[in-house]
């Protein structure tokens, strides 16, 4: 299955590549008063505004910062409203399914993370 992964606080997470539309540097996030707290702000991507979620608050990593620095994952249909920011380097590549909720990329177990849920979890996260 072909993927993009990284690593949150030294965990290593994986998202299937048809979840994502495109990856591109974070550039300017603008934030939005009594937004939920996973939710960093808008930012502007192809000429129309993005929710952008902090994807290391929804896994529960307080020790790496959400800043500027990293990357913007856009969402694929029909969610391409959003965004996952990922404060870290993305890489694409294939991985083996392996346990449940769980690939092997390059023989390193990675979780694998569903758009769909990560979007639910960041409206109601408190």
């Amino acid at each position: 299955m072909d993927l993009l992964y990284f690593q949150i606080g030294g965990a290593p997470y994986a998202i299937p590549l048809e979840a994502i539309a495109d990856v591109s540097p974070a550039g300017p996030i603008h934030p939005v008063p009594l937004s939920p707290p996973a939710v960093l702000g808008l930012a502007e991507r192809r000429g129309r505004a993005i929710a952008v979620i902090d994807l290391r608050s929804l896994l529960d990593d307080p020790e790496t910062e959400a800043r500027g620095a990293g990357n913007v994952m856009r969402l694929a249909g029909p969610l391409e409203g959003a965004a996952l920011f990922v404060p870290a380097e993305v890489f694409s590549g294939s991985g083996t399914p392996a346990t449940s909720g769980h690939v092997w990329i390059d023989g390193r177990l990675h979780a694998l993370l569903d758009a769909e849920a990560l979007v639910k979890r960041a409206a109601t996260f408190h």
